[in-house]
């Protein structure tokens, strides 16, 4: 007991593991040890869940949260957890200052990471503070991923970091993130309305649904809302980049689901973001302060650079590029995002479509290649150049370099807003609410932020060459891509709008 006399303030602690035995016993042989080689943790260790013995569980699924859940779809085990069962409190608090005015300062502090919590989330003081410990697990592999990579110095000391706000708004984001959906059903920033849907607590009434929607913002310089027509046509084959929504959710390719936490648009700033690539196999989370249109521009552009850079190859390069790359390209050539368009014939086949003058440079089959010279004789077990394109290849080169240029409008990736996050926060807190939605989403194009170290074999190596998953099409990249035939079109859009739209200048 540490008793603090001058303030009028007492607070017992106890430890959970010296008196949790008689009141938890049960749970016992549910529990198992975790197997982690490396530092690879199971995913269900990271969620949100009711006290136990192993500070790294639970493994067994009865004793996660799963607050977005209805009680009629819970076991009656997990029935029993939410609704009856009385956890051991690790700690009391005694108010007794005299003058109910002035509060002591630590019980402000008490105030605001768990009581006033309790009472808005309808969870116990054991509960909230089992997890905050099971949060800043997450936060502490989380910063020293990042320390590995030199993105934060070396001293970085996870929650210690973040504000005393930050505390309950990532408590608010963790406790509403179950193992196959999110939904936040108490956000209460940003035009968020918590009373839109009957719940209690944090905890589903009725089965979850949205209430916020992806919505266009009509201005037309918004290339979302109004997209050029040659891409949407030749490029992306007329499937829009985002798909708006009165009611928006997101399923990741594993399966995760999001459901939008606040109103948004193509104007929302402070977002994080899912990618999609258009083979379906793979996707990425990401977190931008900017609009979702300003950080595509980014990804625009070294996703184009980079498939052009493979498509025409090094040596090639070497000869057209009149400048050697910059830092930042050098950078992100290593970053798993942009190497994956190189290796994905689907991303290959829409780069394509949209600029056919690279055909010249993407060998054909031997068989194909033979049809263009009949004097040609090849076998067709292999792929190659055809004569005409050798012959076109130096001409282009030399005197065509302008057309070797791709368009810098194609958005490769489907885009989407899956979470609204509030203003003014450390960029550590917003690192953070990122690496939960990657892990649980299991996005296998983020080279940072897998809490529980998925498809990294060796956690510590910084090679990310070894994170990179074959697509199975590495040594005939060009199998299966498919010579589109050039189809001439009109622009759909008025004079006036095409003068206004800087896409168009």
């Amino acid at each position: 007991m540490m008793e603090y006399n001058n303030s009028g303030l007492e607070i017992n602690i106890e430890q959970d593991e010296q008196k949790n035995n008689s009141k938890q016993s049960s749970i016992i042989p549910e529990i198992r040890p975790l197997k982690c080689p490396n530092p690879v943790v199971n995913r269900l260790s990271l969620l949100p869940a009711y006290p136990t013995f192993d500070r790294f569980g639970p493994i067994n699924g009865d004793h996660l949260l799963l607050a977005n859940v209805p009680v009629r779809y819970l076991t009656n085990e997990q029935q029993r957890r939410r609704s009856h069962y009385q956890f051991h409190q690790p700690f009391t608090l005694t108010d007794q200052s005299n003058d109910l005015n002035v509060r002591p300062f630590f019980v402000k502090i008490y105030g605001n990471l768990y009581e006033n919590l309790t009472k808005r989330f309808h969870i116990d003081d054991a509960t909230l503070d089992y997890n905050y410990e099971r949060l800043s697990m997450c936060m502490n592999i989380m910063t020293q991923e990042r320390i590995r990579y030199g993105l934060l110095p070396i001293d970085t000391i996870g929650m210690a970091k973040l504000r005393l706000d930050e505390y309950t708004l990532a408590m608010e984001f963790y406790l509403q993130i179950d193992d196959e959906l999110f939904f936040m059903k108490t956000c209460s920033f940003r035009n968020a309305q918590p009373s839109s849907y009957e719940h209690r607590g944090i905890f589903c009434i009725d089965e979850p649904r949205s209430f916020y929607g992806l919505q266009p913002c009509e201005l037309v310089t918004c290339r979302f809302c109004y997209p050029i027509k040659e891409v949407l046509m030749h490029g992306r084959q007329n499937q829009p980049v985002v798909q708006f929504s009165s009611a928006h959710t997101h399923r990741f390719l594993n399966g995760y689901e999001t459901i939008l936490n606040c109103p948004a648009s193509c104007t929302t700033k402070n977002i994080l973001y899912a990618l999609t690539c258009p083979c379906a196999r793979f996707d990425y989370v990401g977190y931008t302060s900017m609009t979702l249109d300003e950080q595509l521009k980014y990804h625009r552009e070294h996703g184009n650079r980079i498939i052009h850079e493979f498509i025409l190859g090094p040596e090639n390069i070497k000869q057209i590029q009149q400048r050697t790359k910059s830092p930042e390209e050098l950078i992100v050539d290593d970053i798993l995002l942009y190497k994956h368009l190189a290796h994905c014939p689907s991303a290959i086949q829409m780069f394509l479509d949209c600029n056919p003058q690279y055909w010249h440079f993407v060998p054909m089959l031997e068989s194909e290649a033979a049809t263009q010279n009949l004097s040609c004789n090849l076998s067709s077990n292999n792929y190659t150049f055809s004569p005409y394109q050798r012959f076109k290849q130096p001409q282009i080169l030399k005197n065509k370099r302008d057309d070797l240029k791709p368009n810098v409008h194609l958005d490769i990736y489907n885009a989407s807003i899956i979470a609204v996050l509030p203003d003014n926060c450390t960029q550590l807190f917003y690192h953070l609410i990122e690496a939960l939605f990657i892990t649980h989403a299991q996005t296998k194009l983020n080279t940072l932020g897998h809490l529980d170290g998925m498809i990294v074999e060796n956690n510590n190596s910084n090679n990310t060459y070894a994170r990179l998953v074959s697509t199975g099409h590495d040594s005939n990249w060009c199998q299966n891509l498919v010579r589109r035939p050039v189809i001439s079109y009109e622009k759909t859009r008025s004079l006036a709008s095409q003068r206004r739209n800087p896409h168009f200048q």
